[in-house]
């Protein structure tokens, strides 16, 4: 069984995040199955016609993110193998839409031939020193640092707001390692709001266990810290969805996300609509920066 899992937790803002998205998944494709993980803040503003957008909703206490009595929804992130549903999985971000046209089935045909996928902005061998990352983009730790406590050799880039699993004993083991390197308080990270960054984890699991996969190009989802040219056309028609992540989204990207959630409601014949509020209006530990939004279009 194939289907799409995203998480909100930690605040009503993630639910409606992840309410827009379903609709987007919806609108392209009637019959995706979505199931939502969340706590009783994730759904607190939804109505009950809302809850039916998605087939699961799976309640989860706040233990399930408690370390050392401190909120890690990052790590969430760690368990989606266990979390999902699904034989073959999709995982969105919750601040993600859908572009117009761009159909879940597709998106899984296309990613078939592999076992496991995320949107990577690619790796460096710590041997040569050769990258081909993009430099707008974070490793969430010192690269020499990582390399010497690890023992690794190539560290990916990757970007977790995009991920594609299959149910393998190598995946499993993946997520598992991926949960180990969170909980190591010795491992050279950096600590960020809620935790620390799952990519991390990821950019680490996946050179100790040398997978490989044919990496998803850097058009699967539209990233504002990554890509950083915003125009709607050219969002629509590269890349398979946008995301506003991060504490605060530029004024050009809340205009298309919000001009997407009109046009999916009315296709879908939904009259109430949460529209783009930056996090860091909503969550005062999220009021920081930590990127630089270019503006390189209109």
């Amino acid at each position: 069984m194939k289907g799409v899992i995203i998480l909100a937790t930690g605040h009503s803002i993630y639910g409606r995040y992840a309410l827009n998205l379903a609709i987007s998944l919806r609108a392209n494709c009637h019959n995706v199955d979505i199931c939502l993980v969340c706590d009783k803040q994730g759904i607190a503003d939804f109505k009950e016609y809302q809850l039916n957008l998605f087939n699961t909703i799976k309640i989860i206490d706040e233990s399930s993110y408690i370390i050392n009595g401190e909120k890690h929804h990052f790590f969430l992130k760690t368990k989606l193998y266990e979390l999902s549903p699904y034989d073959e999985t999709i995982f969105f971000d919750a601040d993600t839409l859908i572009c117009p046209g761009k159909n879940i089935d597709f998106m899984f045909s296309t990613l078939s031939d592999n076992d496991f996928a995320i949107a990577n902005n690619g790796w460096v061998d710590l041997i040569t020193g050769k990258s081909n990352v993009i430099n707008s983009y974070k490793f969430w730790g010192e690269i020499e640092a990582i390399k010497e406590y690890h023992k690794i050799t190539k560290l990916y880039q990757t970007n977790s707001t995009f991920i594609y699993f299959k149910k393998t004993q190598e995946n499993k083991e993946l997520f598992d390692l991926c949960q180990q390197i969170y909980l190591d308080e010795s491992a050279p990270k950096e600590k960020q709001t809620w935790g620390y960054a799952d990519e991390y984890c990821f950019n680490v699991a996946l050179s100790k266990l040398n997978i490989k996969f044919k990496s998803p190009n850097q058009n699967i989802i539209f990233i504002q810290f990554v890509q950083k040219k915003i125009e709607k056309k050219n969002i629509t028609e590269r890349f398979w969805g946008m995301t506003n992540g991060g504490h605060k989204t530029h004024p050009l990207l809340v205009k298309i996300y919000n001009e997407l959630v009109n046009q999916y409601c009315l296709k879908m014949n939904i009259l109430d609509r949460f529209y783009h509020i930056d996090k860091s209006q909503l969550i005062p530990e999220r009021n920081v920066n930590y990127g630089t939004i270019i503006n390189e279009s209109l």
